[in-house]
């Protein structure tokens, strides 16, 4: 049980390493760049913009009619 353990956190390091020099070399071109910055953003904020289909569940409060 504990070599499976060392061998999965051992597998998990490798992966991690091997992921960061991959991503160092890694470059990207500056529209790319930009369309990420814009797509986080979009995500970030996804839970405060409204819904449209928050916008049918509006109810209009009752019509005086002593006008």
């Amino acid at each position: 049980m504990m070599l499976r353990f060392w061998l999965v956190c051992f597998g998990i390091l490798f992966a991690m390493v091997e992921l960061w020099g991959w991503l160092q070399e890694l470059t990207l071109s500056f529209p790319l760049c930009i369309l990420g910055g814009i797509v986080l953003a979009i995500v970030s904020n996804l839970k405060f913009s409204p819904l449209p289909s928050s916008a049918t569940h509006l109810t209009l409060p009752p019509q005086r009619s002593d006008q």
